[in-house]
């Protein structure tokens, strides 16, 4: 908070309360400033532009400076200088302060001269005025100038900007000059040999130039709003920015790249969100299969246009898919390749696992045998294209370990695989034992 004075009712006033409050207001301006640019010279505006009609003058417009000055570098009135403390000021041209700079073109043929352009703070004690002051001897006649001496006294202390030109050397191969200490570049001025008119091709804003790029309103009209987690699901906005909370939101949801599919069998059709407006490489979507195929299969995303699902290169074979399972398509520019997806499962004593190369995986009990012979077994679930082995082991009783058996399998196909006891050694005691099964197939 700005210190403030306090003068008393009755109390003789002084110049130092009005000078203070100046101070205090000056100081309290200058930290909020600081607080807000930094601690950096900045300037605004301050336009340069050749004069109309052209001549070897650029006029510089409006604008303003603001650099970190001590308070006080020389006594305020009657308070004393303060060089201790530094405050961000601020030196102003209004327009009617339009600066005007005259450069002059090198005298050499063959040669240019980049002259710059630079600012710095000022401050002035300016507007003087002779003013009347207090006669003790006869307070209804007041003295002209202090102690009656008719000397003229500055009544504003004034904030200024110092422009000011730093030609650099001449040269074919002209470099500009670095500012001055306490100065800040502007502008470059290019002027070659023999030039009478500036045009603004010749002038280019200086390396370091610290213009202030946006004012706080511009900031403010371009501030990006922040999307809630329902919009980042939904990824409909292209103007609202993404929280980390609303994206862990869309990415647990899955939304960006799953969906049901909603298609006939071999022809899957999915919707996912937000839709993307094309297809492209390296696009993944996690779908979950309305249909078993029965043979080459595409997908439709969002109406993007059906492409063709493969796997291993080649079109799908009639099972690849199965109804209600998961699979993971990536796009590779042309087709949708059936990546690795969950595996299905029936963990029973008659059961099967489907491995996401589309291998099978069976295995199974059959019925008790009463005597020599053979017997189907028909599998958990049907091979999509064939068997491709089967084995039987027979599984003899506790009670029957001593005995012979042998199992064999013959006929399989997609659906079942013959299964034929044989007991070597005879004996009743073996009569009623199983044979354990397990095929392969895809």
């Amino acid at each position: 908070m700005v210190d403030r004075v306090t003068v008393w009712p009755g109390a003789v006033p002084l110049e130092t309360d009005l000078l203070r409050t100046n101070r205090n207001a000056m100081i309290a301006i200058g930290r909020l400033a600081q607080d807000i640019l930094g601690s950096s010279t900045l300037v605004s505006g301050l336009v340069a532009a050749p004069t109309s009609p052209a001549s070897m003058s650029v006029s510089i417009g409006a604008g303003a400076i603001y650099q970190l000055q001590p308070v006080d570098g020389t006594a305020y009135s009657s308070l004393p200088a303060n060089t201790t403390d530094y405050v961000t000021k601020q030196g102003i041209n209004t327009t009617s302060d339009a600066t005007l700079l005259t450069f002059t073109a090198p005298t050499t043929s063959g040669q240019s001269v980049i002259f710059l352009i630079q600012a710095a703070y000022s401050e002035v004690d300016t507007d003087n005025v002779v003013l009347p002051f207090y006669n003790a001897s006869n307070p209804a006649v007041p003295y002209s100038g202090p102690s009656n001496t008719g000397v003229a006294s500055s009544t504003t202390r004034a904030g200024n900007i110092n422009l000011a030109i730093k030609a650099g050397v001449p040269s074919s191969s002209p470099t500009p000059p670095a500012a001055d200490t306490g100065f800040v570049p502007l502008y470059y001025v290019t002027v070659a040999y023999g030039q009478t008119t500036i045009t603004s091709a010749n002038i280019t804003v200086a390396t370091g130039a610290p213009f202030i790029p946006a004012t706080l309103a511009q900031i403010a009209a371009s501030a990006i709003s922040l999307a809630s987690a329902a919009e980042s699901i939904a990824g409909a906005s292209t103007t609202k920015a993404v929280t980390p909370a609303g994206l862990a939101a869309a990415i647990q949801t899955g939304s960006w790249a799953y969906a049901a599919d909603t298609g006939a069998a071999n022809a899957l059709v999915v919707a996912v969100t937000p839709a993307p407006s094309a297809y492209t490489a390296g696009m993944q979507v996690n779908v979950k299969v309305a249909n078993n195929n029965t043979g080459a299969t595409t997908i439709n995303v969002n109406g993007l246009g059906a492409k063709s699902i493969q796997r291993n290169g080649a079109a799908l074979a009639s099972g690849a898919l199965a109804a209600g399972q998961i699979y993971r398509l990536v796009y590779d520019g042309t087709y949708f390749q059936l990546g690795p997806s969950a595996e299905a499962a029936s963990l029973a004593t008659n059961g099967y696992v489907k491995l996401s190369s589309g291998l099978i995986i069976q295995w199974g009990v059959t019925s008790s045998f009463s005597a020599e012979g053979g017997q189907t077994f028909t599998f958990p679930i049907a091979f999509p294209n064939a068997c491709l082995v089967a084995s039987a082991t027979a599984d003899l009783p506790a009670a029957s370990s001593s005995q012979d058996a042998i199992a064999q399998v013959y006929g399989k196909n997609a659906n079942s695989v013959g299964v034929y006891m044989q007991f070597p050694s005879g004996g009743s005691t073996t009569w009623g034992m199983t044979a354990d099964v397990i095929a392969i197939g895809y």
